[in-house]
């Protein structure tokens, strides 16, 4: 999601990008950040990001310098947390994945000392079910704005760009070791498992 996410132009959300991962500068990997505004873009080559910036460390520091605007997280566990102790006054991180573990450690102080806001997003659209809103109003909303988004995507991410970010078409024999590859940092966009492969 983070490397796609990187495609989307600058002024579609009015903020300058960031990559951050655990490759070389040049690649994309997991992570998209909005960085607080600046000038100058196209540094990772296919985007829009203005660089690339290594992994982020564990920190025992609840609050940290600001440096993004907002967060498109796709990593969780401690890289999460991290992003959350540096996003800036009144900032928002949203939780896509969980690459890096489904558990983080945080404290409160983000929250209430800038108004950072930590939102999930769902792959799902419930209807009806038990635990979800039965308000069908609240519900024909959310398919409105899930529609908008997938309008935005599909504006910005032609077959070109997503050509782009395949990088690689695996069996299922391969999974496992290319799982490996994947846990050291060796492997940039996405890889397609095809399942009729053996």
């Amino acid at each position: 999601m983070g490397t796609y996410r990187l495609r989307v132009p600058a002024s579609r959300v009015g903020y300058v990008p960031e990559a951050q991962g655990g490759l070389p500068p040049g690649t994309t990997y997991c992570t998209y950040w909005v960085h607080v505004p600046a000038s100058g873009v196209g540094y990772v080559p296919g985007t829009v990001a203005t660089q690339v910036v290594g992994r982020l460390e564990a920190s025992a520091k609840p609050l940290q310098s600001q440096r993004w605007a907002g967060v498109v997280d796709t990593v969780g566990g401690s890289t999460l947390a991290t992003a959350i102790s540096q996003t800036a006054y009144r900032g928002a991180v949203a939780s896509t994945g969980n690459a890096g573990g489904p558990e983080f450690s945080s404290t409160v102080f983000p929250f209430i000392l800038r108004g950072v806001r930590l939102l999930g997003v769902d792959s799902t659209l419930p209807w009806n079910l038990a635990g979800y809103p039965k308000d069908e109003a609240r519900w024909r909303g959310w398919q409105r704005e899930r529609h908008e988004l997938w309008q935005t995507m599909a504006d910005c991410l032609t077959p070109e760009v997503i050509g782009a970010v395949h990088t690689d078409t695996i069996g299922l024999r391969e999974v496992a070791r290319h799982a490996e590859r994947i846990l050291k940092g060796e492997v940039a966009g996405r890889v397609v498992v095809d399942v009729n492969q053996v």
